[in-house]
C-alpha cells in the first residue's frame, strides 16, 4: 500500500487479494484506489457514498433535461405540435395500410386484429377465434 496526500491510499491487485478485510478497513478513513504498478487504475468507495453520488448524478441529469425541455418549449410555436385527433388519424391510417399490405399478402390475415397473429417465435397462431390448438396450422412466410 501506498499512501499519498492525507486521505487517498493506492492498493495493487495482489495486495488487494491477500489482505482484503485490511482494505476494507482503510477504506472506512480513507479513499481507495486500486493501482497497477503504483498508477490508480479504479477507485474503490464505500457503497453509502456510491449511493450518495448516484443520487447526485440523477439530481444532475434531471436538471439538465429540465433545462433542456424549458428551453424547446419557449422556442417552440404552436405548429410544433400536433392535436391529439391529428395523432390517432395516423394511426388509424397506419392500420389501414398495414391491413392492405396484409390482405394483398393473403386475404384471410386482412380480417384478423394484430393481437390475434402468429407467434414469431413458435410461428404458431396465438389467437382465439374458436379454434382449438389442435387445429391451428404453421403459416408458411
Amino acid at each position: 500500500m501506498f499512501t499519498f496526500k492525507e486521505d487517498t491510499t493506492i492498493v495493487g491487485v495482489s495486495e488487494l487479494r491477500s489482505n482484503f478485510n485490511k482494505v476494507i478497513e482503510i477504506m472506512k478513513k480513507t479513499k481507495v484506489m486500486l493501482g497497477k504498478r503504483n498508477k490508480p487504475v479504479a477507485v474503490i468507495v464505500p457503497i453509502e457514498r456510491y449511493n450518495k453520488m448516484e443520487e447526485v448524478i440523477e439530481e444532475i441529469e434531471d436538471l439538465e433535461y429540465g433545462l433542456i425541455a424549458k428551453e424547446r418549449y419557449e422556442n417552440s410555436r404552436p405548429e410544433d405540435y400536433i392535436d391529439i385527433a391529428e395523432v390517432k388519424k395516423l394511426i388509424e391510417d397506419a392500420e389501414k395500410k398495414r391491413r392492405k399490405a396484409a390482405h394483398d399478402k393473403n386475404p384471410y390475415l386482412s380480417r384478423i386484429p394484430l393481437a390475434v397473429l402468429r407467434d414469431k417465435k413458435s410461428r404458431h397462431f396465438t389467437g382465439k377465434r374458436g379454434t382449438s390448438q389442435s387445429t391451428r396450422t404453421k403459416r408458411k412466410q
